[in-house]
């Protein structure tokens, strides 16, 4: 298996309500194995957006 070197990466906003937060962490998580059995590793992880990481919230790339 390879490792990407940019995996995909999905934030969820802290607007988003802190009892969905794990499963849709999950959700995103769960496409890990799909990536595996296609021959990647870490190809996609979901982070939680925070008020210190200075982005637009708008055009996260």
């Amino acid at each position: 298996m390879v490792e990407p070197a940019k995996p995909i990466v999905f934030y969820i906003e802290n607007s988003t309500p802190s009892r969905w937060r794990k499963y849709i962490k999950q959700g995103i998580e769960d496409w890990q194995a799909a990536f595996e059995r296609a021959g990647f590793k870490n190809a996609i992880v979901a982070r939680e957006l925070t008020d210190s990481m200075n982005v637009d919230k708008d055009d996260v790339n």
